[in-house]
């Protein structure tokens, strides 16, 4: 697989008739309503998506590394752990001593860490304890070059044993202050630059949301204004017509077409997030449930739609998105006044120097925000005046206030 093949994702992704998996998880609707998992239906329609993931992961590309981009909700952690599943990738288990299998998978979620150096010496710890590969077990400059530069000296050597490196929630770490942000850089370098060099047996996907940050990183691996790109394969937000594909294993809880339609096209209204469709799904069956039915019915979901808490959109956010929330509710102090992206970055920087250095308080620019409001627009969290370009809130402090209290007690 080339380049070109993997950026051809990019384009409008067409409608999947075929492979939809069979599954029916729940038999009524109040098993329905009280799940808190879904199965893989929301992978029927990212077949194409599927096929470009597999491809890295068998190692038939010709650069080792991806760089996989979307908005929140659009199933891109979901599908990258589908395919290192279906291709019997195992993760390294907290005990797990070395060559736990022939294909292991070492998982990051980059919103654990404030310091590029813990994240990767994290990392080549994993790799050591549970691999075949022995890469600098400090953060060194000096010594991670000298190993891909012995690599590539070496020239091309067969391994029995080969590696995923998946860091989800990459841009968080691309929002960190510029002073970290250079050994972001060097971590991303390296590991990209080992992906080429034992290419087939490594190999490294960065998740993250937004297209924003990829040109900052697309020539990471060598570090050249105008070196080839790592490519990105794009994920699009979902259309009606594929969460109508999605909700087809769920269709015997709705008493006709247009209910699952009306669920269907309500999400897609939201930004295309499917969990925002699940969260639709859920409180029509809670809905019916209540009102003693056997399934859902149109005016269940159009009752729904006004009976969606704030708090439940709150916690599918993404968490950068959360800080912004919460800097958006002190900021407007009442709902009937809007707010400009100056007034949010001022804000953002005063609270970031009052937080403590060991809470995850990331840093927005103006263009951050944006693309973070953008991110809140989706999920029903702010709205946005298209002529004047300022941002309100529905949300509450109180409900604000609740969710900080729970993750910073």
């Amino acid at each position: 697989m080339n380049n070109k093949r993997v950026l051809a994702t990019t384009n409008d992704i067409p409608l999947v008739t075929k492979k939809l998996k069979a599954m029916e998880p729940f038999d009524s609707l109040k098993t329905l309503a009280n799940a808190r998992c879904f199965a893989n239906s929301l992978m029927a329609a990212r077949d194409d998506e599927r096929e470009v993931l597999t491809n890295v992961l068998k190692g038939e590309d010709d650069i080792g590394s991806l760089f996989v981009i979307g908005t929140p909700g659009t199933g891109k952690t979901s599908l990258v752990n589908e395919t290192l599943s279906a291709l019997n990738y195992k993760g390294v288990e907290v005990n797990a001593k070395r060559l736990i299998g022939s294909h292991t998978v070492v998982k990051i979620n980059c919103n654990n860490f404030m310091d590029p150096e813990k994240l990767y010496e994290n990392v080549a710890e994993q790799v050591r304890r549970s691999t075949v590969f022995t890469i600098p077990e400090r953060f060194d400059l000096r010594f991670l070059d000298s190993y891909i530069k012995a690599l590539e000296e070496r020239g091309e050597k067969k391994y029995y044993q080969s590696v995923a490196i998946v860091f989800d929630e990459l841009d968080h770490l691309l929002r960190l202050p510029k002073a970290r942000k250079v050994n972001v850089k060097v971590v991303l370098n390296f590991f990209s630059r080992w992906a080429r060099t034992c290419l087939g047996f490594v190999k490294f996907i960065g998740i993250f949301n937004g297209a924003d940050k990829y040109e900052e990183i697309s020539r990471v691996h060598t570090m050249l204004d105008n070196g080839p790109r790592i490519p990105s394969l794009v994920f699009k937000p979902y259309t009606y017509q594929d969460f109508g594909l999605i909700l087809k294993p769920y269709h015997k809880f709705f008493s006709t077409e247009s209910a699952l339609v009306a669920v269907a096209k309500k999400a897609a209204k939201c930004g295309g997030s499917a969990r925002r469709l699940f969260d639709y799904l859920q409180q029509s069956a809670r809905i019916a449930h209540h009102e003693k039915k056997d399934c859902i019915k149109v005016c269940d979901v159009t009752l729904a739609e006004k009976c969606m808490s704030p708090r439940s959109a709150l916690k599918t956010a993404p968490r950068d998105a959360r800080m912004v929330l919460y800097i958006l509710t002190l900021t407007i102090k009442n709902h009937a006044k809007a707010v400009d992206l100056a007034q949010l970055h001022e804000e953002a920087s005063r609270l970031q120097k009052e937080f403590p250095p060991s809470t995850p308080f990331p840093y927005f620019s103006v263009r951050d925000l944006k693309q973070r409001l953008e991110t809140l627009e989706c999920y029903g969290l702010a709205s946005i005046d298209k002529q004047k370009g300022l941002y309100s809130s529905p949300v509450s402090f109180y409900e604000v206030d609740r969710f900080f209290e729970k993750v910073y007690k």
